[in-house]
């Protein structure tokens, strides 16, 4: 095989040394790029989660606001945020 390879241009065997020795290194980078991306979209989709959250909160406080300022002027017949 080593004659093989001994055949072919020089810069065809530069690339056939480099993929051979770091071959395993670039294969740990391919990983850590898809386990980062990975870890970055689970991590914007907690801080979307927390935001959905917030907002659903400050609606329902907001709600239950305007539903008692509606009491206080008489019209009772609004509901409640649950």
């Amino acid at each position: 095989m080593l004659e093989w390879v001994n055949s072919w241009p020089e810069w065809l065997q530069g690339v056939w040394f480099f993929y051979v020795t770091f071959h395993d290194l670039i294969q740990w980078g391919v990983i850590l790029v898809f386990g980062y991306t990975a870890w970055g979209q689970r991590q914007r989709k907690k801080e979307a989660e927390a935001l959905v959250a917030h907002i659903h909160e400050e609606l329902h406080r907001h709600i239950a606001e305007d539903s008692s300022f509606h009491e206080d002027l008489g019209q009772g017949g609004m509901t409640k945020g649950a």
